[in-house]
């Protein structure tokens, strides 16, 4: 994650969010969405969904193994 390009604020992806989406197809990195400073969501690709859901699954299962 780059901490400079892959953060915008929410002001920023409701005036052009067109270019933001289309950064975070291309760099198939994370796009952090701020409201007054602060990390409010976090912006995915499809593409990169599927990868980050299997391996937080596989961490959840981990987590419950350890738990046990």
């Amino acid at each position: 994650m780059d901490v400079v390009e892959d953060i915008c604020s929410i002001d920023d992806l409701q005036r052009n969010p067109q270019s933001i989406i289309f950064k975070a197809h291309e760099t198939r990195r994370p796009i952090v969405v701020t409201a007054d400073g602060k990390p409010e969501v976090i912006l995915l690709s499809k593409e990169l969904f599927p990868a980050i859901k299997v391996a937080l699954d596989a961490a959840c299962e981990l987590a419950v193994a350890d738990a046990s």
